[in-house]
């Protein structure tokens, strides 16, 4: 398979981040508080609207998408992610919203086809 055509990440990221960052709010503007029936439902929702905001903008490259969703207070967090892959073509970045109640991060990686 041919890699002509084929984007690079990059050129996607920002305007991917900023379309996931404005879908995360639609999403979870009416989470008012963090429950695990919440996340169980509202998580696999965020995760597929990503991915097909993603697929809007280029069908060049596989996507995942990596949620997180806590309650918000004074326990900490950390999530890491590690990848190998071609730089030049694949990439990755993160969104983030926050409300009185929640934290949700979610990590788009995506790799060329």
């Amino acid at each position: 398979m041919s890699m002509e055509g084929v984007e690079n990440f990059s050129s996607l990221a920002a305007q991917g981040q900023e379309k996931i960052q404005n879908r995360l709010r639609e999403l979870l503007k009416g989470v008012v508080q963090y429950t695990q029936q919440v996340a169980d439902e509202v998580m696999p929702r965020v995760c597929d609207a990503c991915i097909e905001e993603m697929c809007n903008l280029s069908s060049d490259f596989k996507y995942i998408a990596n949620g997180f969703l806590k309650q918000k207070g004074e326990s900490g967090s950390y999530l890491c992610n590690s990848t190998f892959w071609d730089t030049e073509k694949d990439g990755a970045f993160s969104a983030r919203y926050e409300n009185g109640s929640i934290i949700c991060q979610v990590t788009i990686f995506a790799t060329a086809i």
